[in-house]
């Protein structure tokens, strides 16, 4: 790793963060104390943040970078986990449950899960680049197509997996679509399959995966 990415941010009062700070100078990384929360934007050479704190301070400081971010928290309950990994937290330590040489390794491994998935990402985008438009959605519904929705969901499967998400699956078809075919015509069913296509990305979120497996009548 460059001299550049060895540098631990580290914002906060908790007294475990001094001894982390030795021990992570034993590991050989540099830290820099930061004073505010504004101070992480202007630190671009840092190469993860650590901070104590509760979801709001995680928020703020996931807001200001895309640099890996650990949290200081003691006796995390469930719900304190799950805010922080929303507020996009990579790794929780309890003071009360590592030495601070452990917790330094903690870090590190946090490092190490960010930047795999900003590569892994990066891939995604250079895969979504390649393909073409006509690949890339369903040309009746306008959703994703089958193949490009199985790519998202292998993406998202792996995403969830290192951050001990949970995610959803939703299967379904258009019931007596094939009635419909038979009775009003192929053009008939064709809008209605469009329809229910407009629906759903209109009762969408941004982050889900909305596609047409199509494979039938």
């Amino acid at each position: 790793m460059s001299p550049s990415l060895q540098v631990i941010g580290l914002l906060g009062e908790h007294p475990f963060l001094a001894r982390l700070a030795r021990a992570l100078r034993k590991q050989g990384w540099a830290t820099r104390t930061l004073a505010q929360v504004s101070d992480v934007a202007a630190n671009a050479e840092v190469a993860a943040f650590v901070i104590s704190g509760d979801a709001s301070a995680a928020h703020a400081v996931a807001e200001a970078t895309d640099r890996p971010l650990v949290c200081v928290l003691d006796s995390p309950g469930a719900e304190d986990l799950q805010r922080l990994l929303d507020a996009g937290v990579d790794e929780v330590i309890d003071p009360a449950a590592v030495k601070p040489v452990f917790g330094a390794l903690l870090v590190l491994k946090a490092i190490q899960v960010a930047e795999r998935h900003a590569r892994e990402a990066e891939s995604a985008r250079g895969v979504r680049a390649e393909v073409t438009e006509e690949e890339l959605r369903d040309g009746l519904t306008g959703l994703y197509s089958k193949e490009m929705a199985e790519r998202e969901l292998v993406s998202l499967w792996q995403w969830a997996v290192r951050r001990r998400f949970p995610v959803s699956v939703v299967l379904f078809d258009v019931d007596h679509l094939k009635k419909l075919n038979e009775t009003y015509g192929d053009e008939v069913g064709s809008r209605v399959v469009a329809a229910v296509g407009r629906y759903l990305k209109e009762m969408s979120r941004a982050a889900d995966v909305i596609a047409h497996f199509g494979g039938g009548r």
